[in-house]
């Protein structure tokens, strides 16, 4: 079968914009080299109960944001993720882990109920 030359270009032109255009606003932030990005991404995700797209960037926020201020709310909101997915079983362990780690933080009550469910 042939195509002629224009027909041609403007089919690769239309393949080439479809795979650009395939990376979503989440590939983007999950590729991204910057924290404060995924930081604020996965607060919002896990907000908007979008915690599949949240569990990701908060399993590596954990990791690079040890030791900061940050730590603390990227700890509670992979736990509260986890729950939010129901896999309950791992929010339990990771809220009692924080109440642990952050007894006096202002999430440890919050913390200590939902492992208590």
């Amino acid at each position: 079968m042939y195509i002629c030359t224009p027909m041609r270009i403007f089919l690769f032109s239309l393949l080439a914009i479809a795979a650009l255009a395939s990376c979503s606003e989440f590939g983007r932030v999950l590729k991204s080299k910057d924290v404060e990005l995924k930081y604020v991404k996965a607060i919002q995700y896990t907000d908007s109960g979008e915690c599949y797209k949240a569990l990701p960037l908060l399993e590596e926020l954990m990791g690079l944001c040890r030791g900061t201020d940050k730590a603390e709310k990227v700890f509670y909101y992979y736990a509260t993720a986890h729950f939010c997915v129901e896999d309950y079983y791992l929010a339990g362990y990771y809220y009692k882990q924080f109440t642990r780690t952050y007894p006096t933080s202002a999430y440890a009550e919050d913390c200590l109920f939902h492992y208590a469910l």
